[in-house]
């Protein structure tokens, strides 16, 4: 125990040391540009696509960028049905709580608001903020409901839904694009409660679309791209989000929005039950097959927990880790007792007590 202690103690103390170099490297780029330093020297040093970026943002994505290949950061989504009880469990099992919480927006969806579905999400949001948490967050979109077919509840699968992205974007269908700025501003109200609160969130939109199982991929990679600008710009320029982090989650390097709107890159992966690996063949795809812009790499979803250690050895520096929300970690029939179907309890508990991984309580206070 003592050696495990002071492994951590290490390890916080240089992360502190890291968060103080990245604040020094943000009043360096702040002075240069009031001081008239030059354009492209900015723009080299600029932590975020969004120039307008504000400090919270700036000050979470300097330390993303400062711990990268130094340790990775552990998450955990929660569902609404569940009740945080994700996290509760991971506590219980590991005795540390993880370092970002992530939340999905789905129910936020005006088409399930309409039919009186609620959401905690941000309220969930703002409690694990509150207590030193990094929040993620993304929106399985629920198209509008003139589109909806099947299960209403999961809108967003192709099978659900008539949605044509299409016929959208080109222009064919200009009643749909007024009804997904609609949606959009449902959902960027939600994201400016965050701002408000002077909470960053690493914003996850429009996830898996090369899978096609979304109906936002189930379109050409033009329009995808189209609608991902369309979201960036008015969230960006309209609803003033100077909160966001952007991580694009496309999976494909025809899907891939541009580096002007990007800022993270990330990876889903379900692997099989029980199988831990170091996924450094997704991290070398993500890392360079999208763009050489040096862009930051993450696993915004697993199903089965990751192998830190071997992720560290074999040069994947992941920025982060999340876990899927559910039964991934909960037992459906008790939610409040942990479910070994994906994770053992043994492999759980090893990577919370990893000193490669980070935990809540080694993040410097916000």
């Amino acid at each position: 125990m003592a050696a495990a202690g002071g492994e951590r103690l290490k390890k916080w103390m240089g992360m502190a040391g890291l968060l103080l170099a990245g604040a020094l490297c943000l009043f360096f780029v702040s002075g240069l540009m009031r001081s008239g330093g030059s354009a492209s020297a900015a723009r080299e040093e600029r932590l975020l696509s969004n120039p307008g970026a504000d400090g919270n943002a700036l000050r979470l994505m300097g330390y993303l960028k400062e711990t990268e290949g130094k340790g990775i950061l552990s998450g955990q989504y929660c569902d609404d049905g569940y009740g945080k009880n994700e996290l509760a469990v991971i506590e219980r099992e590991t005795g540390r709580k993880p370092a970002i919480a992530g939340f999905d927006l789905i129910r936020y969806s005006p088409s399930l608001a309409e039919l009186g579905q609620q959401s905690q999400a941000v309220e969930w949001a703002m409690e694990e903020a509150a207590d030193g948490a990094i929040i993620t967050m993304c929106w399985h979109w629920n198209p509008p409901a003139r589109y909806l077919t099947g299960d209403w509840n999961n809108g967003a699968r192709i099978e659900n839904t008539t949605i044509d992205l299409d016929a959208i974007m080109n222009g064919e269908d200009e009643e749909g694009y007024d009804l997904l700025r609609k949606d959009m501003d449902a959902i960027a109200a939600q994201l400016a409660r965050l701002r408000d609160q002077g909470i960053p969130v690493i914003w996850r939109p429009l996830h898996e679309a090369s899978g096609g199982w979304f109906w936002w991929g189930n379109c050409s990679p033009q329009s995808y791209i189209k609608l991902y600008r369309l979201m960036y710009g008015y969230f960006t320029e309209t609803w003033e989000l100077d909160n966001l982090i952007w991580l694009w989650n496309g999976q494909d390097a025809d899907w891939y929005p541009g580096d002007d709107v990007v800022d993270l890159i990330g990876e889903d992966i379900y692997e099989d039950p029980h199988v831990y690996r170091s996924y450094a063949p997704e991290y070398e795809k993500a890392v360079t097959e999208y763009t050489d812009a040096g862009k930051p790499a993450v696993l915004s979803e697993l199903g089965t927990i990751l192998s830190p250690q071997g992720a560290m050895e074999e040069g994947a520096y992941w920025g982060f880790f999340c876990l899927w929300s559910g039964y991934t970690v909960c037992n459906p029939q008790n939610p409040s007792e942990y479910s070994e179907q994906y994770t053992s309890r043994e492999a759980l508990k090893a990577v919370y007590q990893s000193p490669e991984v980070i935990t809540r309580d080694e993040l410097p206070a916000w």
